[in-house]
């Protein structure tokens, strides 16, 4: 649940200003604190649901998990 795409180095992250991302496939429930997600803690998010980060540094404390059978898909973008 790392948000890293192939070749993006530390310094380039650093240099990210803002996150968003979308929920694709399935429902995902996320924490953004750093605590460990469960089937019972976190906020659950519909496919559809946006998320916006406004520096990477919160982006980092974001965890997820799936809450059915099917993952879901979160596509995100960081943005300079």
């Amino acid at each position: 649940t790392r948000i890293f795409r192939s070749g993006q180095t530390r310094a380039t992250l650093a240099s990210m200003r803002a996150c968003e991302g979308i929920v694709e496939t399935a429902e995902i429930r996320m924490t953004d604190d750093g605590t460990t997600v469960t089937a019972s803690v976190g906020t659950p998010l519909g496919i559809g649901a946006k998320l916006t980060w406004a520096n990477t540094e919160d982006a980092r404390f974001a965890r997820f998990i799936r809450t059915g059978s099917t993952s879901g898909v979160l596509h995100v973008r960081c943005y300079q």
